[in-house]
């Protein structure tokens, strides 16, 4: 969780999701109507750090080769369960290809869990899971090192509710 971001959305209003390969602009809004979901920590008044946005079936189809969990395989993180976490660290201007980091789950509270190890820029908004279950997602920078963000995911177990209603 960003204990920085404000409890509303409209500051992504001229936001756009860049895919680098293929090339693909996503834009957050759609006739000044957001095309995302977003959850408020009611605790800090804070946006938890993920978004759900719908994609159009031009969109769903171009980025398949990326590969996608089904909703259905989301399941509750536990303790000293492994997973990995994928995502694309550096964060390039260029299309990178796709990395992997195992870890385990040293703790879950709240919206969040915590990692054994930490991931690397760029795994922010990938997916963390243990086989074929979606446990959660990786939050953004929250500590001070400039070259690792902090170990935690958002937990989609507790946020599926109101992503996938």
């Amino acid at each position: 969780m960003l204990n920085d971001t404000p409890p509303e959305h409209t500051h992504f209003r001229d936001g756009i999701i860049r895919v680098l390969k293929p090339i693909l602009d996503i834009p957050l809004y759609e006739s000044n109507r957001p095309r995302f979901t977003v959850v408020v920590n009611n605790t800090y008044g804070t946006l938890v750090d993920a978004m759900a946005i719908r994609l159009s079936d031009v969109e769903a189809k171009i980025l398949a080769d990326y590969g996608a969990f089904s909703v259905n395989s989301i399941a509750s993180p536990a303790a000293a369960v492994p997973v990995t976490m994928a995502g694309f660290p550096g964060i390039q201007r260029v299309a990178i290809p796709e990395v992997c980091r195992n870890a385990d789950i040293v703790s879950v509270s709240g919206e969040n869990f915590s990692l054994s190890e930490p991931s690397a820029k760029g795994f922010s908004g990938g997916p963390v899971y243990a086989g074929q279950q979606l446990l959660g997602v990786n939050t953004g920078d929250t500590g001070n090192d400039k070259a690792m963000t902090s170990a935690l995911a958002a937990r989609l177990d507790v946020l599926k509710p109101i992503f996938f209603a």
